[in-house]
């Protein structure tokens, strides 16, 4: 189990179940948010800078921390991706929630508050990231926003409503109904898919920019633990892929077969490669492979992928092997989109179109 690191003194602490007022920060608020800011050539700290950054080429690597002044998560999972117990995958899921208000993630060895705070006036990143740094929780004091892979790690894709474990309570509401937390990690210019959602349906990728979806309202839930990337991170084989990080070894190519999501599995089970034992990927174990410093396509290239057309950005999406959790069963599954790292669901009876216009979608095995 990684090490969820030991505690530091950051700064006057604030009451973990409250609703958090970013209109008067207090100066120690302000001091921890732009304590790791981005730094100038003169070495002067700059929290000022523009979180929304331009859209790089395709292809291409922009930093996601740059100019935020927010103390970053990490952009890879380095600790195996927990899945739901119901589902029989590997790694089940499993916490303590020993220490009152926490709860820790065996599996990953993050802890986590326990409860999900309604953001309130929370407008920016840093006000966000203000809240945690000033967090004192179970004699912890080392808090900050978590990274959207790790608030993936805690999603529960066999239920909705929330769609999480019921270690971690109850949710707030915003003005609609749903909301998305606060995340460190930010989108590329117009792709700001930062975030996910807990509510309705899980496993939505929505806008962390604004600490919101489409809906409106924002959320925090402030995590501890190591940030240190894989390193290697990748080991490329005989057409496979291996991740130092979560363990898992990915098929190098793909299946480009257009095929309903139930046929995903029989793919997979019948691949050869590398002795076989092929099965298809959860929508969590999709997401650790997404690389959110690049987009078209978001993810390393060490795995092969189609080519981006002009006239269908759907063509580098991927099933995955996780049914959408409401009813009725099996009538949607989960895909993945890689032109920028985001999710969205397709029917399961019919033509595979999660979106009108959505060309064929491509297979990705895993073991």
């Amino acid at each position: 189990m990684a090490d969820a690191g030991s505690p530091v003194d950051a700064g006057t602490p604030v009451d973990a179940g409250a609703p958090f007022d970013a209109t008067t920060p207090s100066d120690a608020q302000v001091a921890d948010a732009t304590s790791a800011s981005a730094t100038d050539a003169s070495g002067s700290i700059d929290a000022s800078a523009d979180v929304v950054q331009p859209v790089p080429d395709a292809g291409t690597v922009a930093s996601s921390e740059a100019g935020t002044g927010v103390p970053m998560g990490p952009t890879f999972a380095n600790w195996p991706m927990p899945n739901p117990v119901s589902s029989g995958l590997p790694n089940p899921s499993s916490y303590d929630t020993s220490v009152s208000g926490v709860v820790l993630d065996e599996v990953t060895g993050l802890m986590w508050q326990q409860t999900e705070i309604a953001s309130g006036n929370v407008t920016t990143l840093q006000q966000a990231a203000a809240y945690c740094s000033a967090l004192n929780l179970g004699n912890f004091t080392d808090w900050r926003l978590p990274s959207r892979i790790e608030v993936w790690s805690i999603q529960d894709f066999m239920t909705s409503s929330p769609a999480l474990d019921p270690v971690f309570g109850a949710l707030p509401t915003g003005p609609q109904g749903n909301v998305a937390p606060w995340t460190s990690t930010q989108g590329l210019g117009d792709f700001t898919y930062g975030g996910v959602q807990f509510g309705d349906n899980g496993v939505l990728s929505v806008d962390s920019t604004l600490g919101e979806d489409a809906t409106g309202g924002g959320s925090i839930r402030c995590v501890r633990g190591s940030t240190d990337p894989p390193s290697p991170h990748y080991t490329v084989q005989n057409g496979t892929v291996f991740d130092h990080g979560t363990k898992l070894t990915w098929q190098e190519g793909y299946d480009p077969t257009t095929s309903l999501p139930n046929g995903v599995a029989n793919y997979c089970a019948s691949l050869t490669l590398a002795g076989g034992g092929w099965r298809a990927p959860s929508i969590k174990e999709l997401e650790s492979i997404v690389d959110n410093t690049r987009v078209g396509p978001s993810i390393d290239p060490v795995f092969q992928m189609p080519a981006e057309t002009v006239n269908d950005t759907d063509n580098q999406a991927f099933y995955s092997g996780t049914a959408y959790a409401p009813p009725p069963p099996g009538e949607y599954w989960w895909y993945l989109n890689f032109v920028a790292g985001f999710t969205g669901t397709g029917q399961n009876t019919g033509p595979f179109e999660p979106t009108p216009g959505v060309g064929p979608l491509e297979v990705r095995c895993v073991k």
